[in-house]
């Protein structure tokens, strides 16, 4: 019996010497955001840990819907998705509306902006009407986890897949 605690023991600090971490979460990820399909992959690494996760999805007009995800009461992230007859540019609506820090400039299908806080996009989309433009506004808000941050890497992994995702189900053409 001394011996399989000794294992368990040894497994244990092998795991933490190693750099694994345990998942603290009890809750599956959305796989839908903004009426949009989303991969675990993508949303996974942007939600703290947690036990319940809650998405609101509100269409606002046929040229705006929102959504919001909440991990344990507490929202963590937001979606602006917008149709507009000029594209704006992701720098400068990144700069003056979220006040997001060290704000860059991605190489991406239209025009896009990473930070540390969230993105922003604007990409074409034709069809019916006079707004041929979609834009995104994605925002983080900073988890209560200590020691949770999200890296810019996933945030843009987040953006490509749920641009792609949103114009696919808007049948947007270029």
């Amino acid at each position: 019996m001394r011996h399989h605690g000794a294992i368990l023991v040894a497994l244990i600090l092998g795991t933490a010497a190693s750099g694994c971490t345990t998942d603290l979460s009890h809750y599956d990820p959305p796989t839908q955001l903004c009426h949009v399909k989303v991969s675990q992959e993508s949303i996974s690494p942007l939600l703290p840990p947690g036990t319940d996760v809650e998405v609101v999805d509100e269409t606002i007009s046929d040229d705006f819907f929102i959504c919001d995800v909440s991990v344990d009461g507490s929202r963590v992230l937001h979606i602006d998705v917008f149709r507009d007859r000029a594209r704006f540019d992701p720098m400068k609506e990144g700069s003056a509306l979220y006040s997001y820090t060290d704000l860059q400039e991605v190489p991406f299908d239209g025009r896009a902006a990473v930070a540390n806080e969230g993105a922003t996009a604007s990409v074409t989309c034709h069809r019916q009407g006079n707004k041929p433009h979609l834009n995104f506004d994605i925002v983080l808000h900073p988890a209560e986890e200590e020691g949770f941050d999200v890296s810019r890497d996933a945030i843009e992994v987040f953006l490509r897949e749920f641009v792609t995702a949103t114009k696919d189900q808007e049948r947007c053409t270029e």
